[in-house]
């Protein structure tokens, strides 16, 4: 009885719990605080790599948007490109690498072409909201094929492939097929490697950018490759190098055959006829430009010689009617610079009251008249984009030009030269700029007018582009603008004479007539297509691998086996991170 007591009794220094039978210790409380201390450090954990991964992207759009010529360091254009890759093909899943690359190509498309943002103000006339409304839905499609490519790299790392090789060839081949309103290539960055640069005489655009593009992916590859034989896994990892070696063997191949197209294209240059062919810088926009200055530049360059001068985009003061522009800009010039052929920028509006952007060549000396009209409208600055489907955007940007494109008209030629003209940003794309068949001899000509972006670097990255005309070509490229980049490219790239950015001046120089055509005049591009399937056919094909060599799917810690054999929760799940990881 005396024990039965004691045990009725309440201990010392203890609670007595009554009535409420949710204070009684349960197991699934025991549980819920383990889960807690589980989530806790990997919430931490989920947030960091977020971080990592979003200034880790962020990082690698300022490399590749540095790159963009005009770059002070040439060699970095064949790097720009690895944190890119690096990021895609060590993402945790397929879409994470996919937000990687669309945040990387954001920063690096908006910092490339920065410049866009004031002309869509001043010519266009939207508001600052609407100009970066604008401007960001230009970046962000601009931005999605870094964001294709980056997830293609990924899903091919994962089996077994090579991810960073399929993500270079990738990005390649979509610079050139994805639409956007103005045409660029990465390639131009190779400016100041001119072996690399020649690819562009064999493969067009697309050679220097898949150079830069490769040369990136091996050396990801490359130092994968030497920190898995540094930990000591040997060289069974050697697959970790291959796209090095591709890489290695593709930029020595290039870098020789570059080498010897510039030798063949110098002893071409020295051999050809010249042709002496002026070019004026007025150093002012066409609005503050006089016919008096144009007059008397004309006198002065053919005092020196020359048998063609050029004028930039619009030059001729005022807007001409344009079914008699012609004859008008004949008359302008008709006591002026004797046998001296002239190339004049002009706008023209027609009876209906649309414009066009037009250039004239006024024969002498036997060189018959005509006149060639812009066909690729610059965006906001001559057209509207969108406006035939939505005519309330002319209510959110009221200044946009109403330019029509021209249509094809007769071949001009100045003493026998075949003149190849193009207007403003037409000299980004290899087919405004080609017509050049056969052994034809012949000349690239085009006007422009880079004022819009005063104080940018557009005038010099516009110039570094339109470069890699005359190199596919093999012809001269006389470049005249109003206030920059004036410049005379050879048949080959390098800069014959220019005349500084921001400053008056006229030049008379003597242009290489070349008849010899290139590999990429002859064939096009469809060669280097052939050879971009097969790069990226074999990085595809060696993903593969021999039978049994996939690496077994990574198992899903929020899910277990049930004693039935059915998949189940379990009690403590990884918490899922969102946004970039």
């Amino acid at each position: 009885m005396e024990v039965a007591a004691r045990r009725d009794e309440p201990t010392p220094n203890a609670e007595v719990r009554t009535g409420d039978a949710s204070a009684e210790p349960s197991f699934v409380d025991s549980a819920a605080d383990a889960s807690q201390r589980l989530r806790s450090p990997l919430r931490a954990s989920a947030r960091r790599e977020r971080a990592i991964s979003i200034v880790g992207s962020v990082a690698s759009g300022l490399v590749v948007a540095f790159a963009i010529p005009p770059c002070p360091t040439p060699w970095i254009a064949l790097v720009a490109y690895a944190p890119l890759v690096f990021l895609a093909i060590t993402a945790p899943t397929v879409r994470s690498a996919a937000r990687r690359g669309l945040l990387a190509g954001a920063v690096a498309t908006g910092l490339a072409f920065r410049f866009l943002l004031p002309p869509m103000q001043s010519a266009g006339g939207l508001g600052l909201a609407s100009a970066l409304a604008a401007y960001g839905a230009l970046t962000l499609w601009h931005a999605l094929p870094f964001a294709v490519g980056a997830a293609t790299g990924a899903f091919v790392e994962r089996r077994r492939g090579s991810g960073a090789l399929c993500a270079a060839v990738v990005w390649t081949a979509l610079e050139r097929v994805w639409p956007v309103p103005i045409p660029w290539c990465f390639g131009a960055s190779l400016e100041g490697m001119r072996p690399l640069l020649m690819s562009a005489s064999i493969a067009g655009p697309l050679g220097p950018t898949a150079l830069a593009l490769i040369a990136a992916a091996g050396v990801v590859d490359a130092a994968r490759w030497a920190y898995a034989w540094r930990r000591g896994r040997g060289l069974g990892n050697a697959a970790l190098g291959r796209a090095a070696i591709v890489a290695s063997l593709l930029l020595l191949a290039a870098w020789i055959v570059g080498t010897q197209r510039i030798v063949d294209v110098a002893r071409a240059a020295d051999a050809a006829p010249r042709l002496d062919i002026g070019v004026v810088q007025p150093g002012a926009s066409p609005s503050e430009a006089s016919l008096s200055e144009m007059l008397d530049a004309a006198d002065e360059l053919a005092a020196r010689g020359a048998a063609l001068v050029v004028f930039s985009e619009g030059a001729f003061p005022g807007v001409l009617p344009d079914a008699d522009a012609l004859p008008l800009v004949d008359a302008a010039f008709a006591d002026t610079a004797g046998q001296t052929s002239l190339w004049v920028g002009a706008i023209t509006r027609d009876r209906q009251g649309r414009l066009r952007n037009a250039a004239f060549l006024i024969g002498r000396g036997g060189d018959a008249s005509g006149r060639y009209d812009k066909r690729a409208l610059l965006p906001f600055a001559e057209r509207l984009p969108l406006e035939a489907e939505l005519p309330w955007l002319r209510d959110l940007s009221p200044r946009s030009g109403r330019f029509i494109e021209g249509a094809p008209r007769a071949q001009l030629s100045a003493r026998g030269a075949r003149l190849v003209p193009t207007i403003c940003y037409e000299d980004l794309s290899p087919s405004r700029a080609g017509g050049l068949d056969g052994s034809t001899p012949g000349v690239l000509v085009n006007a422009t007018n880079d004022s819009w972006f005063d104080g940018s670097e557009a005038p010099r990255t516009h110039a570094a582009m339109a470069r890699l005309r005359a190199i596919e070509a093999g012809r001269a490229l006389v470049r005249a603008t109003n206030d920059g980049a004036t410049v005379v490219f050879g048949p080959d790239g390098t800069t014959l004479a220019a005349i500084p950015i921001g400053t008056r001046g006229a030049i008379v120089v003597a242009t290489p007539i070349l008849s010899a055509p290139t590999p990429f005049s002859r064939w096009g591009a469809t060669p280097a297509w052939c050879a971009l399937v097969a790069l990226g056919s074999f990085a595809w094909a060696r993903s593969r691998g021999p039978r049994g060599t996939r690496p077994p799917r990574r198992a899903n810690p929020d899910r277990r086996r049930a004693p039935d054999g059915r998949r189940a929760k379990t009690a403590v799940s990884a918490p899922r991170s969102s946004g970039l990881s």
